[in-house]
């Protein structure tokens, strides 16, 4: 039989940076919500009218 001794610290340190990770996602999520609301809010609005003012080919036009 070998010496060779199996490294298991690259599962646990794999783990605990994925889930490090995962964490600073959520945070950064609730840290930046109102921006993230406000945006969809705009892109909502604006990007349907241009929908909705499209021609029948589907790709709107700006109507001033």
């Amino acid at each position: 039989m070998s010496d060779s001794k199996i490294d298991t610290s690259h599962p646990i340190e794999d783990k605990s940076a994925r889930a490090s990770k995962i964490e600073r996602e959520r945070f950064w999520l609730v840290e930046n919500a109102e921006a993230i609301a406000e945006a969809n809010a705009y892109i909502e609005k604006h990007v349907c009218l241009l929908r909705n003012t499209g021609n029948s080919d589907g790709v709107g036009s700006l109507q001033v």
